[in-house]
């Protein structure tokens, strides 16, 4: 089945929703997308390791191997800091 990445990354942008909750939305599955597609979903939008936002690749931070979105980003600065800001 070819998946419409375009509909998928419309659906996860701005929500905590999981891919295969987008996916089943259109009756596929991840094993449904090719590389093409994971390659056009990653240039398009990333999940926060932290707290699962959908967000676009733009706002991307690292932290010691995790991808964040800004105000998990500034979360772990200000962890790391000891709390300070």
């Amino acid at each position: 089945m070819k998946v419409d990445i375009p509909a998928v990354i419309s659906m996860l942008e701005g929500s905590c929703l999981s891919l295969g909750v987008a996916l089943d939305a259109q009756g596929a599955e991840e094993e449904d997308m090719t590389a093409d597609d994971c390659a056009v979903l990653d240039q398009a939008i990333m999940n926060c390791d932290r707290c699962g936002w959908w967000y676009e690749t733009g706002e991307m931070n690292t932290d010691g191997g995790d991808t964040l979105c800004g105000d998990c980003a500034e979360a772990a600065a200000k962890e790391g800091a000891g709390g300070r800001a």
